[in-house]
């Protein structure tokens, strides 16, 4: 594998193939007032985060309900989507816990 990147190799950190360390630098939000952010408080943090995994649960519930819901009323039977069911609920219902408290 080739280095993306002309300047890799000894002394030119990160090494290919290697994530920043985690916390490496001052954490970033965006809102619409003011944009990009870095190093918000605690309350901003937190505003953003929730708004992020509100936004995420949203994209998250379209295929339960367009594609998955149908398929379990459609076939109540099926191992499959009892399964799938279950799992989905469990990570919608923990995304919801998140977003709301």
């Amino acid at each position: 594998m080739t280095c993306p990147r002309a300047r890799c190799g000894p002394g030119w950190p990160p090494p290919c193939g290697t994530k920043p360390p985690s916390g490496a630098g001052p954490p970033l939000t965006w809102n619409r007032a003011n944009g990009y952010q870095l190093g918000a408080g605690r309350d901003v943090l937190e505003a953003y985060e929730r708004a992020v995994i509100k936004e995420k649960l949203t994209e998250f519930r379209r295929p339960i309900t367009g594609t998955v819901s149908p398929h379990a009323a459609a076939h109540p039977g099926d191992k499959w989507v009892k399964h799938i069911v279950a799992q989905l609920n469990s990570i919608e219902s923990t995304l919801d816990l998140i977003a709301s408290s």
